[in-house]
């Protein structure tokens, strides 16, 4: 990502997934940025959807780069999709 070579990175996910490395937040974190910088928004919301579903909490970093991002360009919907997803994954679990 920090060299642009964000399609490099997604693949290299997925190649992580398909041999049974599950990425964490820190990854998350990684391509969101890389995402961010190159204004993919809708790959950011399609990792966005992968990391609900893979239950990888976000962090502070995590929401600070998507609350300013998605804030900027009117997407606050979808962040609040994003959370409220976490918000009813901890209380089924509960």
């Amino acid at each position: 990502c920090k060299n642009n070579e964000v399609d490099v990175a997604l693949s290299l996910m997925d190649s992580m997934k398909d041999k049974g490395v599950r990425p964490n937040t820190l990854t998350f974190n990684a391509m969101f940025k890389g995402l961010r910088e190159n204004n993919l928004l809708q790959k950011a919301f399609k990792l966005m959807d992968q990391m609900v579903e893979q239950a990888c909490n976000p962090d502070y970093i995590t929401m600070e780069i998507l609350t300013s991002w998605l804030s900027a360009v009117g997407e606050t919907e979808k962040l609040r999709r994003f959370v409220q997803g976490y918000e009813i994954a901890a209380a089924s679990t509960a």
